[in-house]
């Protein structure tokens, strides 16, 4: 008998018993719950894992029809892409800092950093500007090249065609041309280059020696300047008898203590001019007879008598003094503030001012009544202490002394103004000339500074002129070319497995329980060819435990389905697959072989009936057999064959024909599987897959139970999903799934570890 694969897993995450128990009565809810587990796997992202297996399942043809599409591109490429064009270049250096000799003018600051990153722009940008190019084209035999005649637009040609920029992060601009004539190439690259040098470069320069001349000629124009105002400030000084602040200050000072002394003397005079007028008019009343009660008082004589009340005239001369003070501080506040006015200083002055005003007034108010009581009754005071002539010789002194002290502080107060208008002026003069002369020293500086740097070198400098170019530079054709050898390549590999991955494969068993929503009764390895065929068991002590594992395997599978028959009664259970080639005669033969070994009267039925397999397997001839049953040809006990295992019997297919297959449709099968389970434990049986042809799905609705083969690596979720579809939808029960050739959790790979590890290396060839 020949052994195919097997291994078993019990699967974790079974589908819901819901579902399971009431398939037939709710079928829509199974096909619901599975079609949605596979849809969101299906919809989801594909990751590199699910690419790299698909790529493992088809890397024959993978590799083949990568290395025939290699070998296409290749060539052809090698004969389509066009053959790379001379290239002539010439290279320039454009410094990151403005060299200079020993001063930093202004040409040479800000240029490192970002600055110097946006003037490589400007002068890649200014090298294709037109004016640069025309100029180029304007140059000596320029005009006559080939490549510019049959140009329309020889500026538009060349700003497309010419390559300008820097080498890396270096400060190397390179400008290059390709074409096919190098002799071309190389004078207009050269023409260029000299275009750019005498307009740009060299521009650059004559712009600094314009700059020059320019600052040459304000520099003569501040001096000029300067002289002028020095010579006005030298008069002005003249004038007011000195140039020095503080001097000046001073004299202000010494005129106003002057204008004040001879203010004070004055208030003296007024005040004993006054009392003696007062004296002589009260002497008169009583010269011509008049009552002293009835005497007229004027408000001059009476200001007069008060003022020469002795509190009036000490708080009158104390006015006099604040504002004295006030006028001096003033003045010298004006000299060192622009808004004197609202200085602390001033503000106080003023304020003491005008409270000794208020209270200078508040004083005579109140002196008036007693200066009035004694105007109106002349001998109420004191006798006069000389005579009426002398009175009026000393009054009229004293009226020419006023005259005089009057006419001098006018003089004093007039000569202090002007000397204050010109001290300011003198200020303003000074101040003018010091920013003439500091604007004079920074230009003659520049002016110094910018003569020594006009010999330092230029910023851009030529290094080389572009030369004849002799060969091509065809690195970029090869690299072309290779790429595109190398893209054909993968491409197809990454081309086969995403159409591979697209199938959606069954890659694993999480895409059984997780993307189909079945459960697992068991997995069974890939057995090698040689262990298959039994010719390697007796020499190869892996081959011996690659027996081992399948034993295990289905051993297990076993106890699962002894299991559900005493739960369920699933004694005659069918073994399919949703296609042709997935292992379910294989499967079916292992069962059936492992419940007779543990003493389960065990018939396996061969109801594949168009394509019939199981009698190559046990050596047996094809009929008479379940086909000669179902048509009344045979009795059911006439066509079961025995086997070398004593409790294993099989029912081979016999023949099939379209009588049978009605015969099939009609559901007397039902009556077989009923007769067949009154003398056997259980009733394997393989049929034929579900989607290709309709038989499966009719004996499936006669057994207890289905159990589905998945291939792993080549069964289709898609198709898997659909034969589930059309069972649950006959309200089948589904056991669960075996898959075929899974590597996951095999049983017995623990403990047959040793196994593995003392084998012969020379005999493991698997």
């Amino acid at each position: 008998m020949q052994l195919e694969n097997s291994s078993v897993h019990q699967n974790p995450v079974p589908v819901p018993t819901s579902l399971l128990a009431n398939g037939a009565a709710r079928p829509e809810l199974v096909v619901a719950a599975r079609g949605s587990l596979l849809a969101t796997k299906t919809t989801s992202a594909p990751g590199p894992a699910e690419l790299l297996r698909a790529l493992r399942r088809r890397l024959t043809l993978a590799l083949g029809l990568a290395v025939l599409a290699a070998s296409i591109a290749g060539p052809a490429a090698w004969f389509l892409v066009p053959r790379a064009k001379f290239r002539a270049q010439a290279v320039l250096q454009v410094v990151a800092q403005s060299p200079q000799i020993l001063f930093k003018v202004i040409e040479s600051q800000g240029n490192g950093g970002e600055e110097y990153k946006r003037y490589q722009k400007t002068q890649v940008n200014l090298v294709k500007s037109r004016l640069v190019l025309n100029a180029a084209l304007q140059q000596e035999g320029v005009a006559r090249y080939k490549m510019i005649r049959l140009e329309a637009d020889p500026i538009k040609f060349l700003q497309e065609k010419l390559e300008v920029g820097f080498v890396g992060e270096s400060e190397l601009m390179e400008i290059a041309l390709s074409g096919e004539d190098p002799q071309e190439l190389a004078g207009l690259v050269n023409a260029v280059k000299r275009a750019y040098l005498d307009e740009v470069v060299d521009f650059e320069l004559k712009g600094r020696t314009s700059r020059y001349e320019q600052l040459t000629k304000l520099s003569k124009e501040y001096t000029e300047l300067s002289k002028g105002r020095r010579e006005a400030l030298r008069k002005l000084a003249e004038t007011v008898g000195s140039d020095d602040r503080g001097t000046l200050a001073m004299k202000q000072q010494y005129a106003l203590d002057n204008m004040a002394s001879i203010r004070k003397e004055l208030l003296d005079v007024q005040s004993k001019r006054r009392r003696l007028e007062a004296q002589r008019k009260a002497n008169r009343p009583e010269a011509l007879g008049l009552e002293p009660d009835v005497a007229e008082v004027s408000s001059r004589d009476l200001d007069r008598l008060i003022d020469e009340d002795p509190e009036v005239a000490a708080l009158t001369n104390q006015v006099a003094e604040l504002q004295q003070r006030l006028s001096v501080q003033t003045v010298h506040t004006r000299q060192i503030a622009r808004k004197p006015a609202g200085e602390p200083l001033i503000k106080a002055l003023r304020a003491q001012v005008d409270a000794a005003r208020r209270e200078l007034a508040r004083l005579r108010a109140a002196v008036r009544p007693e200066a009035l009581r004694r105007l109106q009754t002349p001998g109420a005071g004191d006798a006069p202490a000389s005579s009426e002539g002398e009175v009026d010789r000393e009054l009229a002194a004293l009226t020419l002394l006023e005259e005089q002290l009057e006419g001098e502080i006018g003089r004093l107060s007039e000569g202090n103004q002007t000397l204050t208008v010109q001290t300011l002026d003198l200020q303003d003069k000074q101040d003018e000339l010091s920013k003439l002369q500091e604007a004079s020293g920074r230009i003659g500086s520049e002016v110094e500074a910018l003569k020594v740097e006009l010999k330092a070198p230029s910023r851009i400098r030529k290094l080389e002129d572009a030369e004849v170019p002799r060969t091509r530079d065809e690195t970029k054709r090869f690299m072309m070319i290779g790429l595109i050898t190398l893209g054909s390549f993968f491409g197809s590999i990454l081309g086969i497995a995403f159409l591979e991955m697209r199938t959606l494969k069954v890659d694993s068993m999480d895409d059984v329980s997780g993307g189909l929503g079945l459960r697992i009764v068991g997995s069974l390895p890939v057995l090698p060819s040689r262990v298959r065929s039994g010719r390697a068991l007796a020499r190869n002590p892996k081959d011996r435990l690659w027996q081992n594992l399948l034993l295990e395997s289905i051993d297990a599978i076993r106890t699962m389905l002894v299991h559900a028959a005493r739960s369920a009664s699933h004694r005659v259970v069918m073994i399919t697959s949703a296609e042709a080639g997935e292992g379910k005669t294989s499967l079916a033969s292992h069962l059936a072989t492992s419940l007779a070994r543990c003493g389960h009267a065990t018939l396996l039925i061969d109801a594949d009936l168009r394509n019939p397999s199981i009698h190559k397997l046990f050596d047996l001839p094809p009929g008479p057999g379940l086909g000669e049953v179902l048509r009344g040809e045979a009795a059911a006990e006439d066509v079961i064959a025995a086997t070398a295992i004593e409790d294993l019997k099989v029912m081979t297919a016999g023949g099939c024909d379209e009588r049978l297959l009605r015969i099939l449709a009609r559901g007397d099968l039902g009556e077989v599987f009923a007769a067949l389970k009154g003398r056997f434990d259980f009733v394997i049986v393989d049929s034929s897959p579900i989607l290709p042809v309709a038989d499966a799905l009719i004996v499936a609705q006669q057994a207890d139970a289905v159990l589905l083969s998945i291939f792993q690596e080549r069964s289709r979720k898609a198709k898997v999903l659909s034969a589930l579809q059309r069972l649950d939808a006959l309200g089948v029960e589904v056991l669960g799934a075996v898959v075929m050739g899974g590597a996951e959790s095999l049983y017995g790979n623990d403990y047959y570890r040793d196994a593995w590890a003392t084998a012969e290396p020379s005999s493991t060839n698997s």
